[in-house]
C-alpha cells in the first residue's frame, strides 16, 4: 500500500511539473481592466465587475472598451425588435442604423508608418492576395465583420467594386521581391489617397512552412462611387454635379455639372469631366474637362505624375487649355466687361536622385518648367495699360533637397480617422525669367519647410518662403510667407482626451502691382473676410479640443474652444488696433459611427469686427475640418502666389 501511495505522489508531482513547464513556455503579460470596462478577446467578452488584473498570452490580440458601448448596442437591438412589426419604421431603422464592429483601442498617439512592417524587413514576398470589404458594411481591420442593413445592401447593389487589375496597378511591390517596410507603408498611404478608396490596409503573414517567406494581403474598402453635389452660390446662381468616381470599377471618374443663373439667357450651362487615376500602372493621372457656362467656355487636358515615394525617379505634368471668357474692370471710373480668349501650354519635368542606402528617404530633385500664355482676342494692349492681357513666356528651374517620413495618428481634427502626417525637411531654390510683350524680368525664390515630432511636446511644422521678380535691378512683385502648425500630444484628463492646436500665417507683399490685394477670406472662422483687403496679413488660429469618453448610444462628443486673431494692412505698419479682426467662441463636434451621418460641428462665436458693424454673435453649423499640415513634398517649380 505504501508503495502505491508513493508512486501516485510521484506521478502527481511529475504531471504538475510538466504542466507548469508547458505554461511557462507560453509568454504572458498582465492586463488591467477597470471596473465597468469590457475585455474583448477573439472569441470571448469579459466584463469587469470590479478592477481586475488578467493574464493574457502575448500572441492573443485584445482590446478594452467601455461597457456603455455594449449598452448602446443593446439599445439598437431593442429598437430593432420594437420596429420589426411595422414596415415603415423597420425600413427607416434598417436604412439608418449600422452597427460597426469594435475598433482596437489606440494607446499609441504617434506611430511611425513603417513600424508595423519592420519585423518583416528583408523577407521574400510570396503571394499577394486581394481582399475587398463591402461598402458601408465592412471593415479593413476585421474582414470577417459584415454588418448589413437595407441601406448598405442597396449601396452594394448599385456599386461596382474596384477591379482587381486597378488595385494591382497601384501596388509598388511584386511577388519574389524582398520586403521594404517604407515601401509598404508608402503603398498603404497611396491606396488611401485614391479618390475611390475609403480605407486600405496591408497585412503581412509569415508562412508556417518557411518563415523567410511572407504573403501580403491587400485589404481595401471602396467609397460609394455614385453621388450628387448641389451648391447654391447666391440667390440667383446655383449648380448641381452628378458623378461616378469609380465608373464600372475601373478607377475613372465621370462628372456632369449643370449650371443655373436666373439672370442669364439661356439660364442653363453645362460642364463635363473625365478623370483617370494611374493610367496602365504608370502612376500618371489624366484629366479631360469641358465647360460651356455663363462664365465662358473652357477646355483643359492634363496629365501629371508626382514624386510620391523617394524611389520615384521621374515626375512631371503636361497641362493644355483654351478658354473664352470675360473680366470686369474699371475704365475711367466706369465698370466695364472685357471679353477675351486665350490658350496656354504648361509643361514641367523633374528628375529625383536618391541619396544614401536602398531604404534612404533623402532625395535631390532637379526640375524645369515652361509655361506659355497666348491671347487670341483681347482689348488693346500698351506697355503701361492692360498688363493682364499681355502674352508671356515663363521659364523656371529648381533644385530641391528633401528628406521625408510619415507617421500615423488620430484625433487631431476628426474622430478615429487615420491621418498620415509628414515629417522631415525640404529646401528648394527656384530661378528663371518671364518674357512679356513689352518687358523682361527675372525671378528668384527660396523655400524652406521642416516638420518634427517630439513624443512629449507634439508636432511642429514650419515653412518660410520668399520670392520676387527683378526688373532693371529692382525688386518688384515680392512676397514673403511664413507658416507654423502645431498640435500637442493627446493628453489624458481622467477619462477625457485633450489636444491643443495652433496655426499661424504671415503674408507680406512687397512692391506689388496696382490693384493686387489679399483678404481675410477663410482666415477667421465664420467671418466673411472678402471685403477686407490689404498687402500685409498676420493670422493666428488656436483651438483647445477635448474628446469626451461618453458613448451615448453610439454618439461621440468633442468640445472645443477657439480663438482667431488677424491683422490686415495696406502698408508695412501691421500691428495696430485699426487693423485688428478677431473672433472667439466654443463649439461641439458630434459623430455617431452607427448612423449614416458625417461629423456635425456646431459653433457659436463672437466677432470683434465684421464688414457691417463692430461686435456680433454668430452661430454656424457645418461639417468641414481644415487641412493644416505643412507640405514637405517637392512640387513643380512655381511662382509663390500672392493669396
Amino acid at each position: 500500500m505504501n508503495t502505491v501511495k508513493i508512486n501516485n505522489k510521484f506521478f502527481f508531482l511529475m504531471m504538475l511539473f510538466l504542466l507548469t513547464g508547458i505554461s511557462l513556455a507560453q509568454q504572458y503579460h498582465l492586463v488591467f481592466v477597470k471596473q465597468g470596462n469590457v475585455l474583448i478577446l477573439p472569441d470571448t467578452l469579459i466584463t469587469a465587475r470590479k478592477d481586475t488584473i488578467i493574464r493574457i498570452p502575448d500572441d492573443i490580440p485584445y482590446q478594452i472598451r467601455d461597457a456603455t458601448h455594449l449598452k448602446s448596442n443593446s439599445f439598437y437591438d431593442s429598437l430593432g425588435r420594437k420596429t420589426r412589426n411595422n414596415k415603415l419604421t423597420n425600413l427607416l431603422y434598417r436604412s439608418l442604423v449600422v452597427s460597426n464592429p469594435f475598433e482596437m483601442a489606440d494607446s499609441i498617439d504617434f506611430q511611425q508608418s513603417e513600424s508595423e512592417f519592420m519585423e518583416f524587413k528583408g523577407k521574400i514576398i510570396g503571394k499577394i492576395r486581394l481582399k475587398k470589404v463591402r461598402v458601408l458594411a465592412g471593415s479593413v481591420y476585421d474582414t470577417l465583420e459584415i454588418v448589413e442593413t437595407s441601406f448598405s445592401d442597396l449601396l452594394n447593389t448599385l456599386h461596382y467594386s474596384t477591379r482587381d487589375g486597378v488595385i494591382k496597378n497601384n501596388l509598388l511591390f511584386h511577388e519574389g521581391e524582398t520586403v521594404d517596410p517604407y515601401l509598404l507603408s508608402d503603398n498603404e498611404r497611396i491606396l488611401r489617397e485614391l479618390p475611390f478608396i475609403e480605407d486600405a490596409k496591408l497585412k503581412v503573414v509569415i508562412r508556417e512552412e518557411d518563415d523567410d517567406v511572407v504573403d501580403i494581403i491587400v485589404i481595401t474598402k471602396d467609397l460609394f462611387s455614385l453621388g450628387i453635389s448641389p451648391s447654391v452660390l447666391d440667390v440667383n446662381r446655383a449648380r448641381v454635379a452628378f458623378f461616378d468616381r469609380n465608373f464600372l470599377g475601373y478607377g475613372t471618374e465621370l462628372r456632369y455639372t449643370l449650371h443655373y443663373d436666373q439672370r442669364e439667357q439661356p439660364k442653363f450651362g453645362h460642364e463635363g469631366k473625365y478623370a483617370m487615376t494611374n493610367i496602365r500602372g504608370t502612376f500618371v493621372s489624366g484629366l479631360l474637362n469641358y465647360e460651356n457656362s455663363f462664365e465662358g467656355t473652357f477646355t483643359r487636358i492634363l496629365f501629371e505624375r508626382f514624386f510620391f515615394t523617394p524611389q520615384i525617379r521621374y515626375a512631371g505634368a503636361m497641362d493644355l487649355g483654351y478658354f473664352i471668357t470675360s473680366r470686369e474692370e474699371f475704365s475711367n471710373d466706369t465698370l466695364v466687361e472685357n471679353s477675351y480668349s486665350a490658350d496656354y501650354e504648361d509643361i514641367w519635368l523633374g528628375r529625383s536622385f536618391q541619396i544614401g542606402e536602398e531604404f534612404s528617404r533623402r532625395n535631390i530633385i532637379l526640375s524645369g518648367r515652361v509655361r506659355n500664355d497666348n491671347f487670341r482676342r483681347r482689348p488693346v494692349v500698351e506697355p503701361d495699360s492692360n498688363l493682364f492681357y499681355q502674352d508671356n513666356l515663363l521659364l523656371l528651374a529648381s533644385l530641391s533637397f528633401r528628406e521625408i517620413h510619415f507617421f500615423k495618428s488620430s484625433m487631431i481634427l476628426a474622430f478615429g480617422k487615420t491621418e498620415d502626417i509628414p515629417i522631415g525637411f525640404r529646401l528648394q531654390l527656384t530661378g528663371g525669367y518671364e518674357t512679356e510683350e513689352f518687358a523682361y524680368k527675372s525671378y528668384t525664390s527660396v523655400e524652406i519647410a521642416w516638420a518634427k515630432l517630439w513624443e512629449n511636446f507634439g508636432y511642429l511644422g514650419n515653412s518660410i518662403r520668399f520670392g520676387n521678380f527683378w526688373k532693371d535691378r529692382k525688386l518688384i512683385e515680392g512676397i514673403f510667407k511664413a507658416r507654423m502648425f502645431y498640435f500637442s500630444p493627446l493628453t489624458p484628463l481622467k477619462r477625457f482626451r485633450f489636444r491643443q492646436i495652433v496655426y499661424a500665417d504671415w503674408t507680406y507683399g512687397l512692391n506689388r502691382l496696382q490693384g493686387e490685394y489679399i483678404s481675410l477670406s477663410d482666415q477667421i472662422r465664420g467671418l466673411d473676410g472678402s471685403q477686407f483687403q490689404g498687402v500685409n496679413r498676420f493670422i493666428i488660429n488656436a483651438e483647445s479640443i477635448t474628446f469626451a469618453p461618453w458613448n451615448f448610444y453610439g454618439f461621440r462628443f468633442a468640445f472645443y474652444g477657439f480663438g482667431d486673431m488677424g491683422f490686415l494692412s495696406d502698408r508695412a505698419l501691421l500691428f495696430h488696433q485699426d487693423n485688428f479682426y478677431g473672433s472667439f467662441g466654443v463649439g461641439c463636434r458630434i459623430r455617431n459611427e452607427s448612423l449614416v451621418l458625417k461629423t456635425v460641428q456646431i459653433r457659436i462665436g463672437y466677432f470683434t469686427r465684421t464688414p457691417d458693424r463692430f461686435g456680433e454673435w454668430k452661430v454656424d453649423i457645418d461639417t468641414r475640418d481644415p487641412s493644416l499640415f505643412i507640405p514637405i513634398e517637392s512640387t513643380r517649380p512655381s511662382i509663390i502666389g500672392f493669396e
